[in-house]
């Protein structure tokens, strides 16, 4: 039963919250947004996060002193991704006069973590909403999460088979709380599914965590979550009240994201993510362990939404698009559970920035979700000389023993991706007879399909090698060239059966 004085004493402090005069701005207005664990009020410059004094599964905030911790905890572990934003934390007392006030003497009641307001249309989420989201902020933003996950500790009591398992039990705990809106036959199928997929990937994250790939991590790595600051993306508002959410594989930490831009229906920012931070991570052989990992992500996403469609009884409406939202994560749960065909895509032929684009809108469409394993010469040559992404590399160093080197790599990396169950889009300029052959033979030893795609005139290759191989016009729109290259090599259109 709910104690009424507590209940009092917590309206009373949202209704302090909700006041400019609060502030030092009587008359101010105060915008308060709701969460599933906290109370938001905004005014001015500043933001203030109130935790609710609630449970879950993994979250309790029913104590003062629990919700202390977790704002101290909040303020410490945001400040190594967006020190700009996290300011400290303020405490709410009783004053001798009985009034509520920041800080200063009196009995402590609360605390909210005092924040930096930055414009909500600097949200990720809002920029996707009107299609501001662009190639290089998805590559500045992979590069921004590889960086934080290499320098966050490494927690290896916690990942492997047993930490994901928990991660599927707190969802069907989770689920039950939320009967009447998700289907229940729906719910125990993706237990099953997602049972037998860990029992098959088990060893690989035992292996993970104990090689320093479990790490304390974000915990709920959204585009609700990243914001720009100064132009730059920005993580922030990641898990602090469960060490077992946010200490995770550092792949099940960045899946959360890639689910969340497949789900928009932007899966070739999805891919250039995925593909990127894989690029400067280099941790492309685990594969394997992603289709599980985004599946739990949606799953974890469809009871957040069921849980604000039920918390929305009395707003029929919002409910309503919610739960469907909710059924929608759920049946996407079980999707990306399943099993699909590798295939090889070789991008050969001379193109520059455009072909790169092309390979990356490609890779995207090549199930499952987030697309294919996309390995550029270029990416390779600079790994292979200690170069850092981007850089410019001399031309002095393009030689035939390098250019072996980058082709070796090549199927090296797309090797793994393929036996992982993922396809692999190679962009290199394939230039020479023998690298054309050499990834057909490469090809047919994995046992995949193999698809030439050359930029240019067929002729430009000799009469033996054509087959095998299709012509892509250099230059033109690039959405006409990839419903070309769909249709050359039986790819179904972004969406089908996907």
């Amino acid at each position: 039963m709910a104690d009424p004085k507590a209940a009092t004493l917590e309206s009373e402090i949202v209704a302090f919250l909700s006041a400019g005069a609060s502030y030092g701005a009587p008359g101010g207005a105060v915008q308060r947004v709701e969460t599933h664990g906290s109370e938001i009020f905004l005014i001015g410059e500043r933001a203030y996060k109130l935790k609710r004094p609630i449970a879950f599964s993994a979250l309790d905030y029913r104590t003062l002193a629990r919700r202390e911790a977790a704002c101290r905890a909040e303020v410490a572990l945001n400040r190594r991704t967006a020190p700009e934003l996290y300011l400290g934390l303020r405490a709410i007392r009783r004053r001798a006069d009985g009034s509520l006030g920041f800080d200063g003497e009196g009995k402590l009641l609360d605390w909210v973590v005092e924040m930096w307001r930055f414009d909500q249309a600097d949200l990720l989420d809002a920029q996707a909403d009107i299609g501001l989201l662009g190639a290089g902020l998805m590559r500045d933003l992979a590069d921004e999460i590889a960086g934080f996950h290499e320098l966050a500790e490494p927690t290896p009591g916690f990942g492997g088979a047993a930490g994901l398992g928990r991660a599927i039990e707190r969802n069907q705990a989770d689920f039950a709380t939320v009967g009447g809106i998700l289907d229940l036959d729906s719910v125990h199928a993706l237990q099953t599914k997602s049972a037998a997929a860990l029992r098959d990937i088990g060893d690989l994250l035992d292996r993970r965590a104990r090689t320093g790939k479990v790490r304390r991590c974000h915990g709920d790595l959204r585009l609700a979550n990243i914001c720009l600051v100064n132009g730059r993306p920005t993580l922030f508002d990641g898990i602090e009240f469960s060490e077992a959410i946010s200490c995770i594989d550092v792949l099940y930490d960045l899946s959360f994201l890639l689910m969340d831009l497949g789900c928009r229906r932007l899966g070739r920012f999805a891919n250039i993510v995925l593909n990127r931070y894989l690029d400067r991570s280099g941790d492309g052989d685990a594969l394997a362990v992603l289709p599980l990992m985004l599946s739990v992500r949606a799953a974890t996403r469809a009871f957040g939404l069921a849980l604000g469609a039920k918390r929305r009884a009395g707003r029929p409406r919002e409910a309503q698009a919610l739960a469907v939202s909710a059924g929608q994560h759920l049946a996407l749960a079980a999707k990306l559970l399943e099993k699909r065909a590798a295939r090889l895509v070789a991008l050969g032929g001379l193109g520059g920035s455009s072909k790169s684009a092309f390979a990356y809108g490609l890779g995207a469409e090549l199930a499952p979700m987030p697309g294919a394993r996309v390995l550029a010469a270029d990416v390779a040559e600079r790994r292979l000389l200690g170069l850092a992404p981007g850089a410019r590399i001399p031309a002095t160093s393009r030689t035939g023993e390098l250019a072996a080197e980058v082709q070796a790599a090549l199927m090296q990396e797309a090797a793994g991706a393929m036996r992982a169950g993922r396809s692999a889009v190679l962009d290199a300029p394939l230039m020479r007879d023998g690298d054309r052959a050499e990834l057909q033979a490469f090809a047919a030893s994995q046992a995949v399909p193999f698809f030439g795609l050359w930029l240019g005139a067929l002729e430009e290759l000799g009469e033996a090698e054509r087959p095998g191989w299709h012509a892509l016009e250099r230059g033109g729109d690039l959405a006409a060239r990839l419903a070309h290259a769909r249709s050359l090599i039986d790819v179904a259109p972004p969406g089908a059966g996907r």
